[in-house]
């Protein structure tokens, strides 16, 4: 696999900052850890949202154990380009290519005390050390299914060491079973870390007037990290049969181009900028809104605060690689819209299984889910479905952390 990035960083940037990233790694430990006496918590998250993921459970391990020294890995350069500055760890690195010398290596240098991976990230050569040096290991926010690999008949060798982690906190009791049924016993149903994320985002709620004098006029629906498939929708969706519904829109990225799309992607009429509007007194914001049915966020950082003011939420990326974050609006009891790439995101899954979430893949499939969502009683049960779910699937890092002081 290095071999494999190594080669492709000569045409693709993120794959070079993958290699470059990990050049000279031992001596940047070595520095990093050079008279240390105080004991380690090693965090391995595989990129952005995996940290997302384990964000929480990593700030309150930093809350209940200052003296304790954090080191946070990343495989990814996209993780560890946005997180290298963060105040939640003491050291930020790559993670070593998973060979057994540099585990060997990485183990002598960094001396963890425990070490807590997020979700998906196995890495046996590591795993193996930890085990045979008996340093307590744990993976959290983690799902098994009986069909993964770890449990076919050719995978005995990576099963065994499954079965030497110290702890899996899992986010189902089907994982739990799942691993049971397979000899390893040390599963704990603990929920989603990512639940507790959200739980914490909505209680710290921030006011845009702008935006909630917009959403006073008729139901909002927040669509959040658009991309132009998204926005191309959203525009067939508009031009056929809107009925009192306004948009509230924010790109996934806020670059010239993509605003440029949104603003020119058809016949819509009353579209404003956030950042236009913001600039004029509030006389003139409100009467340019009173007759506005788009209102484009072109401002970075706001989105899981802006669902407060929706009434449904449609979250983009579904029709490419896969959509973004499901649980910041169902925090809030918006029921949930986005194209026909979720199944790899198990949360989303959940909540269209539930009810509280559905997946369109045209412009008249929408029109005819929000058609459905208009009926305050459809709208009701969904809203309540997803908020539950957000709810019943809270609480892990209490959880995990319950169990970690125990045996820390």
């Amino acid at each position: 696999m290095a071999v494999g990035i190594a080669l492709a960083g000569r045409w693709n940037v993120k794959a070079r900052r993958w290699t470059e990233g990990r050049r000279h790694w031992e001596t940047r430990l070595q520095t990093a850890f050079a008279g240390n006496t105080a004991d380690v918590l090693w965090f391995h998250v595989s990129s952005l949202g995996e940290f997302e993921q384990g964000r929480e459970l990593l700030a309150a391990c930093r809350a209940r154990y200052p003296e304790k020294k954090i080191l946070l890995t990343f495989f990814s350069p996209s993780g560890y380009e946005m997180c290298r500055a963060t105040p939640l760890a003491d050291v930020v690195a790559y993670l070593p290519v998973d060979l057994p010398r540099n585990a060997r290596r990485f183990l002598d240098i960094v001396r963890p005390q425990a070490a807590i991976f997020v979700k998906y990230e196995y890495w046996f050569n590591f795993m193996r050390m930890m085990a045979d040096r008996r340093i307590p290991h744990y993976f959290v926010a983690a799902r098994f299914r009986p069909s993964d690999y770890f449990f076919r008949w050719y995978a005995r060798w990576f099963k065994r060491h499954l079965q030497r982690v110290t702890a899996f906190f899992v986010q189902d009791e089907a994982s739990a079973d799942c691993l049971r049924r397979n000899g390893i016993q040390q599963a704990y149903v603990a929920g989603d870390t990512r639940c507790d994320r959200v739980v914490r985002l909505k209680n710290e709620a921030a006011d845009f007037p702008i935006v909630a004098y917009f959403a006073a006029k008729s139901p909002l629906i927040v669509a959040g990290s658009v991309w132009d498939e998204d926005a191309d929708l959203i525009r067939d969706c508009h031009t056929a049969s809107m009925g009192d519904y306004r948009w509230l829109v924010v790109p996934h990225e806020i670059k010239g181009s993509r605003i440029q799309h949104i603003e020119a992607s058809g016949r819509v009429e009353g579209c404003f900028l956030y950042s236009r509007l913001s600039r004029l007194p509030q006389a003139e914001w409100q009467a340019a809104l009173d007759g506005a049915r788009i209102l484009v966020i072109d401002e970075v950082g706001h989105l899981s605060k802006l669902y407060r003011y929706g009434h449904i939420a449609y979250i983009g990326g579904g029709f490419g690689k896969g959509i973004h974050n499901t649980l910041e609006p169902a925090v809030y009891g918006l029921p949930v819209l986005f194209g026909p790439n979720y199944e790899r995101f198990s949360e989303a899954v959940d909540l269209v299984r539930a009810g509280a979430a559905f997946s369109v893949r045209n412009a008249e499939e929408l029109d005819a889910c929000l058609r459905r969502l208009s009926n305050p009683a459809d709208w009701r049960k969904a809203s309540e479905t997803a908020a539950g779910y957000v709810q019943a699937h809270a609480g892990a890092v209490e959880t995990i952390m319950r169990h970690l002081i125990r045996q820390w």
